[in-house]
């Protein structure tokens, strides 16, 4: 059943192959090796992973692009459950299949901005977005994972959503080849579109029905651009940020510590240094609804990461073992507590 997933020619009747894979499972080995129904999902789909695209930090533009067959079985795996455990299964199983290059531990903060994030997603795939509130601007120390966890949720909403193209760039590298460095350039190349600009791209958009989400990362580095090239970007989102109607939502994301009043105030800053920072033009913390992503500040959810880390685990028995005894630490000192 694996091997017949992994050939396209199977994707018609790809849910017959997840039954017939399901119900041996069910019938030889759940009883004796305890594997779950999402365990035999990853184990099915693992079979055509080797030619599936790969997505990590160090990927710094994509627009995430699945087989179909590959899209189809996840969203019948999924199609049954809550919608934010349809994101969560989703990017586990992208995760075991090598797509995502790490998995992720949601706590409370990060099910709280996903929860959110999935909210807005939905009504951009259904064109009901109404307003301006929707963009958002996400902070969060260096490392935290901002990036990793915006990745999964534009590749996750790529296999979830249903007409929504995701692209995600990071602002710090070279614009893809054959645009220029503006956002407006992206999507229309990405969606094959005619506009020339921002405005008309989101008209057009709006006309031909579809929906894009953007996420610009490291969106820092913008303002280190020379002022020809980062100006006009940075107005660009701004015009996103204003836009009456969402046909495009939009996450910037950085790590600098200023990077809330680079968006959102009026400061003095080295014009040397910020040579594309402009006093007049703010992304208005009303459209670009901020969030932070901070580290695991609750005990209960450090311990809980670690054993999520063991449990999933492939790499070494020796980083294992650094896992367990970190583990063994913790509870140790909480019982002496």
């Amino acid at each position: 059943t694996a091997e017949y997933m992994g050939n396209e020619n199977g994707a018609n009747t790809i849910s017959e192959a997840f039954q017939t894979g399901l119900a041996i499972t069910n019938e030889t080995a759940n009883e004796s090796t305890n594997e779950s129904t999402i365990d035999v999902v990853k184990r099915l789909l693992h079979a055509c992973s080797d030619t599936l695209p790969k997505y990590s930090p160090k990927n710094k533009f994509f627009v995430p692009t699945l087989p179909a067959h590959v899209v189809k079985g996840i969203r019948e795996y999924t199609a049954t459950l809550p919608r934010m455990d349809q994101y969560i299964q989703t990017i586990e199983i992208l995760v075991s299949m090598g797509v995502l290059y790490q998995s992720l531990f949601f706590d409370n903060c990060r099910r709280n901005i996903l929860k959110e994030y999935i909210h807005r997603l939905k009504l951009l795939d259904c064109h009901e977005l109404r307003g301006n509130w929707y963009n958002s601007l996400m902070v969060g120390i260096k490392g935290v994972g901002k990036s990793s966890f915006l990745q999964a949720i534009a590749v996750a909403h790529s296999v979830v959503g249903q007409q929504t193209t995701c692209i995600y760039y990071s602002c710090d590298a070279a614009p893809p080849a054959d645009c220029s460095y503006l956002p407006s350039q992206m999507v229309a190349k990405y969606c094959d579109l005619q506009a020339v600009d921002i405005a008309g791209v989101i008209d057009e958009l709006k006309s031909r029905k579809h929906s894009v989400f953007l996420i610009l990362d490291e969106y820092q580095s913008v303002f280190h651009r020379p002022a020809e090239v980062g100006v006009p970007f940075h107005e660009e989102v701004s015009c996103i940020g204003s836009a009456p109607e969402g046909s495009l939502m939009a996450i910037v994301s950085g790590s600098a510590v200023n990077l809330r009043d680079l968006c959102f105030t009026h400061v003095d800053l080295d014009p040397v240094k910020y040579p594309s920072y402009m006093r007049g033009t703010s992304l208005n913390s009303q459209r670009f609804t901020p969030v932070c992503v901070t580290p695991l500040l609750v005990e209960a959810d450090f311990v809980s990461c670690l054993e999520d880390m063991y449990e999933r685990s492939e790499t070494s028995q020796q980083v294992k073992d650094n896992i367990l005894l970190v583990l063994e630490n913790e509870l140790y000192l909480h019982r002496s507590e």
